[in-house]
Order: structure tokens, then sequence, then C-alpha cells
């Protein structure tokens, strides 16, 4: 008698949550399935003299837009299947995005600038499982990099140009000459618990796998990765050969695009090492080789791509970064071939950015950043060019 009243009030939130639990069993949107989404709102703006290809540059404010719905499910409890849809605005101009457009230069790329005009379209369909204890697979029917289950860290200083972001497995924002995603297969081997090695296979394009001219076994990328997870650094060797052929630009300049063979084989380093838990600095360096042949014709090509960044954690508040990033595309400065596909830099160009990333609440970020783009399209002669950036996030 003496917790009879506690007894009774215990029971009847009991009562409550059972009723609750019902409900929400009743009503659920599926047993396997759980939703996740963000939305990326950005404001660019451009400053700086003229553009690498002439005409001053366009200093206006943009708002840019990005996105994701992520529908993941898991059927085991150790696998998943992910499908993703997307829906991004990041600007369309003759020269690519409103960024681009802006700055006259593919250098001022930011990253992950998708473009779907407004509408939602299928992202990622990808299944992921493992195999024992050490193995783990994903195959990956739309949107999937050959590195999709690879462990690397090349740091985390980076965040809104492209080429800060750069992995020298499937060199996004390198050349742009061989798309890395698509249909196909990714495959992490845990050698012991800190080394592992990946490799993985994708077609390019989007309907590459469907077309009865292309199929699985041409316009591929392949990438192989070995890494080491220590427990204050990370450093890891990459492989990457792609190959595609399929209307790539137009080479004899008739208005349409042609069909080339373009190799392209790279090969580095990456790593990132951690001095106490607020501080990070990272990179990359790779060496990149490129073939091109039409119309009897051939260009061959190598150079370089190497890039730095330096993190700070928690600095005003807890969960937020301050980032430093200094960056270099291919600089391809041996160039020999009469097809004019490659063309050969005079100039290095390189990419210094820094950023801010600024948690409000558990749900939203605010990022203000900037970066500069130094001789521009590999020119010297070109000014320099500017970029402000605030991005703001929210998650659901």
């Amino acid at each position: 008698q003496e917790f009879e009243a506690e007894l009774a009030t215990l029971g009847t939130r009991v009562d409550n949550l059972e009723g609750r639990v019902g409900f929400l069993e009743d009503n659920q949107f599926s047993t396997t399935t759980k939703l996740n989404g963000s939305v990326v709102f950005m404001n660019t703006i451009a400053f700086g003299d003229e553009k690498p290809n002439g005409g001053d540059v366009d200093s206006n404010i943009s708002f840019l837009y990005d996105a994701v719905l992520d529908f993941e499910a898991s059927f085991t409890g150790r696998d998943e299947l992910k499908v993703s849809f997307q829906a991004a605005d990041f600007g369309t101009d003759a020269d690519g995005s409103f960024v681009i457009g802006s700055t006259g230069t593919a250098d001022a790329a930011l990253d992950n600038a998708d473009d779907t005009n407004g509408s939602f379209e299928l992202e990622d369909l990808i299944y992921t499982f493992p195999l024992g204890n050490n193995v783990q697979v994903a195959i990956g029917a739309n949107d999937m990099d050959p590195d999709q289950t690879f462990e690397y860290n090349f740091g985390s200083g980076g965040e809104i140009n492209d080429f800060t972001q750069d992995d020298i497995v499937t060199l996004d924002g390198t050349i742009g000459f061989v798309d890395e995603d698509g249909t196909g297969i990714s495959t992490n081997i845990a050698l012991t618990d800190k080394l592992s090695f990946g490799v993985g296979y994708t077609v390019n394009q989007g309907d590459s796998a469907t077309d009865s001219e292309v199929g699985l076994f041409k316009d591929y990328n392949l990438a192989a990765n070995l890494n080491y997870g220590g427990d204050n650094f990370d450093i890891g060797l990459g492989y990457n050969l792609g190959q595609d052929g399929t209307n790539i630009a137009d080479i004899d300049g008739d208005g349409d695009l042609d069909s080339a063979d373009i190799t392209q084989q790279a090969i580095g380093l990456r790593g990132a090492f951690r001095l106490g838990s607020r501080t990070e600095i990272g990179g990359w360096a790779t060496y990149v080789d490129l073939d091109a042949e039409a119309f009897g014709n051939e260009d061959e090509a190598d150079g370089w791509t190497f890039g730095a960044n330096l993190a700070f954690f928690d600095i005003g508040k807890e969960g937020s970064k301050l980032g430093l990033a200094f960056a270099s595309p291919t600089y391809f400065d041996d160039v020999d071939g009469n097809l004019g596909f490659v063309t050969e830099d005079n100039d290095r160009t390189y990419v210094a950015e820094v950023s801010y990333d600024f948690p409000v609440n558990d749900n939203i970020s605010l990022t203000p950043g900037f970066f500069a783009v130094f001789n521009p399209d590999g020119d010297a002669d070109n000014d320099t060019v500017y970029v402000g950036v605030v991005r703001t996030s929210f998650s659901f």
C-alpha cells in the first residue's frame, strides 16, 4: 500500500505508451524503411575584373538549391537498400552553372553542383550488404561510384569548391572526361582491423548498362584502394582506370558531339593526420595519364593534381568547423599529338578556400565561405576570380 499511488501512476503511463505504440504500428510508413532528407539553400556572388574568355565578371547574387530524399530499407539488419531522389537547381548558363557562368571558368565550380531543372529525379539506387564479417559489397543500378564502399580520408577542411573536395580514386572535379558513377559493384575487404583493400567497377553514364551498343564492358571506370586507418592518421594508395568513347566533345568543330576513345589512368596518395580531437590536416597528390584517339589522330597527356586542407573543430560552438583548403587541378604540361582534344596548360591553376560551418541546432547549419581561383583556365594572364558563398543546410 505504501507505493499504491505510484504504481497506479506507472500503470497509467504504461497504458498510454502502449496506446501510442499501437498507433505508430497502425500508421507507420514502413516496417523496413526509414526516410531521411536534406535541403540546401545557397547564395553566391562572384568578384573580379575580366573572365578568362573575355567580358566582365558577373557580380550578381544567386539563390540555388538542392533537395534530397533518402529511403533506406533493411531486410536483415545488416544490409541497406538506398533509394534517393534529388531535385536541384544550380543555375543554367551557356558556360554551365550559375557560378561557372558568372566567373567564366570551370575552375570555380561548386562541389556537388547538380541540376535537375527543379524536378525530382532518381539519384541513388544502391544495395549494400556484408559477406561475413570482413567484406562489404555494394551493387548499384544508378549513380554509384566505384569507391562506394572504400575507406579513405583526405581531410575535411574543404567545403565549397569542387577541386578542394577532390578524391583520387574517381578523380571527382579533376578532369571530367570520364564519368565515374553509374551501374556496377564496389567491394571493401577488411584485411585487419586497420588495413583495408577495396575494388570497384562501374559502367559510365546512366544508360550504358541498358544500351545494346555499350553494355557492361564499355565506357567503364575501375578503381582500387589500399588504406591504413590508424588511431591518429590515415594513409591510402588509390588507382583509377577509366575508358569512355561515347559523344565526348565537338572535336571537329561541326557543332555535333563526336565519339573518341578516351583512356584515363591515375595513381596517387592521400591521407589525414589528427592533432588531438580538434585539429585535422589532410591532403592528396595524384599523377594522371590521359590518351585520346579519334579520326586517326591521337593525344597523349600527363600531369599532376594535388591539394591540402586544415580543419579546426568546435571553434565558437560544439560541432562547428573552420576549414582552410588549397588545391590545384590537373596541370597538363606535357601534351603530345595532333588531335587537339587535350590542350597544354600554360600555367598551373590554384584554388584557395576558407569556410566556417556553424550548427544552428541539430537540424540546421549555416556555412559562409569564400574562395579564389588564381591563373584560371591554366593561364597566368587571366585575372583572379573570387566567389563568396552562404550555404544553409536543413536535415530531417
